[in-house]
């Protein structure tokens, strides 16, 4: 018999067993479903030394609570069981498995499939940029710049919710002069653990700086796992009630500066009414000294009328009529020069008595007392960067010195509206006098009753005598107007620069009342502005809400947890390839055997 046919016929049985178990598999599976509670991923990424992905396979741990066919799904090039030697199908993304009661491992491999994050590393040598395969073994002032940011080509939960941790070593024998900013350098034997922690949500710029020979670098380990720390807030009672006490001294400081604002608003009016005060009186006062001039020549002339008539009336020889008849006139024209004169002595009486009271008011309106030299020294040594400070001690000190320079001449000033009025009065009498005389003159010459002349001679003489020492007076009265209205452009002056000072004082008070206000208004609320700021920077980073999401398959639930292991290719000197050995020739079968028991 040929056993060509013995063969096919035992082929063709086996072909149908297989497809007989196939079947009978497929039955029992689907009449036996399993179950599975949830499923965690360990995601083992392989990434170039630039950054680039080459391979990605997750390992995948289902937490089986029914014995049975299971299901899972995932876009793989290839699974592999881990656990058993069951067999594991894929069918267009959906992963079977018979799996037993408990947990069960298997593999799929994804190929250079896209992560949540794009890694770029990038290597400079003095400065310039190589690549790793240009850098390996060279020397010089290395940098590390390491770039992370989201791929949009992932869900992006896993960029908002993971945390980073990028650590890479360098051999402490080749690498000296390590740094890198905001890590942590840690010894490990004779290596450099340098490792940096990048925060949900964040995109990561790091950078590794060394002095290197021969440089060679094992690949960087990124491992992200869920930000799941907990965060327990400090007692912030003690530093909120603290903060109370600031924004209530806040408080105070800007009612005083209020205060003290008013104060100096009060002042700086005071000082405005002082300076159109001191203006008024210093008009009052030049205006008096321009007019004494004319005063005093009309004096002197109203002496030397009196002085002429006097001397004619007086010589004893009988004088003209004509020149009688005369007399009353002139007398009378001097009584209403006189007149005049006393009205304008009381018109400036009443214009210096305005003036005065306006200044005295004004001057009374700056506060009495005196701070000690001594206390406003120690003052200004304490604040010596107070520039407003400064000016109100220099404001004060002004004022003090024209209240006191005021005091000092106040008797004069009191004493000019008295001798004022003394003066117009005595010029009022000496008018009405004259008037008085030039009737009597101009009756007696209308009678021709000649023997009162004698008389009349007589009176005239001793009104011109006393008239002589009026005069003098009156001289000696306006010239020391004259040089009270000269020393007062002194006082006024001073006045004027305090003024000015004064309203820097009044503007710089104000602004710095503004300033307080909006201290207080930005502080009144400090408390709760740190509370609330507080728990919005540990929102940002409370994930207790997240809920894990499958890095596979938005068919995958639930998730127990999704991990991330990733590390980039090591920049290695290679090695000078090999020569290949010369192939021997093919033992026979005796020889074979032979080497078996040792023999050659």
């Amino acid at each position: 018999m040929s056993r060509k046919p013995i063969r096919h016929t035992f082929g063709a049985l086996l072909l149908a067993s297989c497809v007989f178990i196939t079947n009978t598999t497929s039955a029992l599976a689907a009449e036996n479903p399993g179950k599975v509670s949830s499923k965690d991923e360990v995601v083992y990424a392989s990434l170039s030394a630039s950054g680039k992905t080459e391979n990605i396979y997750v390992v995948n741990i289902l937490e089986v609570t029914k014995a049975g066919a299971v299901f899972d799904y995932g876009n793989y090039n290839a699974v592999k069981n881990l656990t058993d030697l069951s067999v594991v199908t894929l069918e267009n993304g959906v992963v079977r498995a018979d799996a037993k009661e408990g947990k069960f491992y298997y593999q799929g491999n994804l190929g250079a499939a896209p992560l949540p994050w794009q890694i770029q590393v990038i290597y400079l040598l003095n400065g310039k940029e190589l690549s790793p395969e240009q850098i390996a073994g060279r020397d010089g002032d290395l940098e590390i710049k390491i770039h992370i940011t989201a791929d949009p080509r992932c869900n992006p939960a896993f960029y908002e919710n993971y945390l980073l941790q990028v650590s890479l070593s360098l051999d402490g024998n080749t690498c000296t002069n390590i740094t890198a900013p905001g890590s942590s350098i840690a010894n490990a034997g004779t290596e450099k653990q340098v490792t940096f922690t990048q925060m949900p949500g964040k995109d990561g710029n790091y950078s590794v700086t060394a002095q290197v020979k021969a440089f060679e670098m094992d690949g960087i380990s990124i491992a992200a796992i869920p930000y799941n720390l907990s965060i327990e807030l400090p007692d912030t009672s003690g530093m909120t009630g603290d903060m109370n006490e600031l924004a209530d001294a806040i408080r105070q400081l800007r009612d005083g500066v209020k205060k003290l604002t008013d104060g100096v608003n009060k002042f700086y009016d005071g000082v405005s009414e002082l300076q159109d005060g001191s203006k008024l009186f210093r008009y009052g006062m030049r205006e008096a000294d321009g007019g004494s001039t004319d005063l005093v020549d009309a004096s002197r002339l109203i002496k030397q009328s009196l002085g002429t008539i006097s001397a004619s009336l007086s010589s004893g020889s009988l004088p003209d009529l004509s020149d009688l008849s005369a007399l009353p006139k002139t007398l009378t024209q001097l009584s209403e020069g006189l007149n005049g004169a006393k009205d304008g002595l009381i018109s400036l009486k009443t214009n210096y008595g305005t003036a005065y009271s306006s200044l005295d008011k004004a001057i009374l309106k700056i506060p009495d007392g005196s701070i000690p030299q001594a206390e406003l020294e120690q003052l200004l040594a304490n604040n010596s960067s107070n520039t407003a400070l400064l000016s109100l001690i220099n404001f004060y000190t002004a004022a003090q010195s024209v209240k006191g320079t005021y005091a000092a001449v106040k008797p004069v000033l009191d004493a000019v509206g008295t001798t004022l009025e003394q003066i117009s009065g005595s010029v009022g009498t000496i008018a009405n006098t004259l008037n008085g005389i030039s009737k009597q003159l101009e009756g007696s010459l209308a009678g021709m009753d000649l023997s009162q002349l004698g008389q009349l001679a007589e009176g005239l003489t001793k009104l011109y005598q006393n008239y002589g020492e009026f005069h003098s007076g009156l001289a000696k009265f306006m010239n020391g107007i004259a040089e009270l209205a000269e020393s007062y452009d002194e006082i006024h002056t001073g006045i004027s620069h305090l003024q000015e000072g004064a309203g820097e004082l009044h503007s710089g008070s104000n602004e710095l009342l503004d300033g307080t206000e909006e201290l207080y208004d930005q502080t009144k609320d400090l408390p709760e502005q740190v509370t609330e700021k507080i728990d919005e920077i540990t929102s940002e980073y409370d994930k207790s809400d997240f809920k894990p999401v499958s890095y596979l398959s938005d068919q995958n639930s639930p998730v127990g947890s999704v991990q991330f292991v990733i590390k980039t290719a090591a920049v290695q000197i290679n090695d000078p390839p090999v020569p290949e050995a010369v192939p021997s020739e093919p033992q026979t079968f005796w020889q074979k055997l032979l080497s078996l028991f040792g023999i050659k």
